[in-house]
């Protein structure tokens, strides 16, 4: 296993180097820059930084899960971005995987922290946290509706927000999130921020979920949120539900929307049936 990863790591270097395209070039810079800050005269920074890998050894059944969406507060903004969060936040970061944040500036967002006073107290104690989430790289979109996939997503970033997953140490009341691999990964924007909420719920933490200037969107993951909490729903009637028949993400995204709308249409339906006397 550490050779591989070992290996994987040397290739990536290897063509970072040999490859003259300017954000290569710029990667390239970034590296030599925290060396010579590491090696100075001077020494290293002060300071420390840790890294933990997470892992879930029962994970919630979201199926059947009676938390409630609305026991967890929600705010959306389109100009504050997730690295300006405060030091009582949980930063999501998402990178493809571990090896990638050798060469990639996500890697350095924790490197420089070293010595940095946006991230370190006097003392060099972390003044933030960030959880790294690796995004799934959907070649049909439609894929992700899957209950399978929903149970993935669900169950990582409930890793990445929960205070109970190994090493078991208490993060941040609340997770500063936003657009998860919906790039070029092709991730839905509206299913992945109701994902993010309903695990969000489950650990107990707020979200605070930046959606890059994209105003309009952030009303709609309110006004989703607000349907939720008004009804009383609990994660068990947001999961799961079909997959769209439509391609573009914007179709997508509406989809999502009404889906839940709907959910909550039939189960006020069901409550008034249950409560008209036969």
């Amino acid at each position: 296993m550490v050779d591989s990863i070992r290996a994987r790591a040397g290739a990536a270097a290897e063509q970072l180097i040999h490859e003259q395209h300017r954000s290569k070039v710029q990667k390239v810079i970034c590296i030599l820059h925290y060396f010579s800050r590491v090696l100075a005269e001077d020494g290293a920074p002060a300071g420390a930084i840790t890294f933990a890998r997470r892992c879930l050894n029962h994970p919630p059944d979201f199926e059947s899960s009676t938390v409630l969406i609305g026991s967890v507060p929600l705010s959306t903004s389109s100009t504050s971005l997730i690295e300006d969060a405060g030091s009582d936040c949980l930063q999501a970061s998402y990178q493809l995987n571990e090896t990638d944040n050798h060469v990639k500036p996500g890697f350095f967002l924790l490197l420089t922290s070293l010595g940095s006073p946006t991230f370190r107290d006097k003392q060099g104690r972390w003044k933030k946290v960030v959880t790294m989430i690796d995004a799934v790289c959907f070649a049909d979109p439609v894929l992700q509706f899957q209950t399978e996939f929903l149970r993935r997503e669900l169950r990582k970033a409930y890793a990445g927000f929960t205070d109970i997953a190994a090493p078991y140490r208490s993060l941040p009341a609340i997770v500063v999130s936003g657009h998860w691999g919906c790039g070029a990964f092709r991730g839905n924007k509206a299913l992945k921020a109701l994902l993010q909420l309903m695990a969000c719920a489950q650990a107990c933490k707020a979200l605070a979920y930046s959606t890059f200037g994209e105003e309009h969107f952030g009303e709609e993951i309110l006004r989703m949120y607000d349907s939720l909490a008004d009804s009383q729903s609990a994660l068990v009637y947001t999961h799961p539900f079909g997959a769209p028949e439509v391609q573009k993400n914007v179709e997508m995204s509406e989809y999502v929307f009404k889906a839940v709308q709907q959910q909550l249409t039939s189960k006020e339906t069901r409550a008034a049936n249950e409560s008209t006397p036969a």
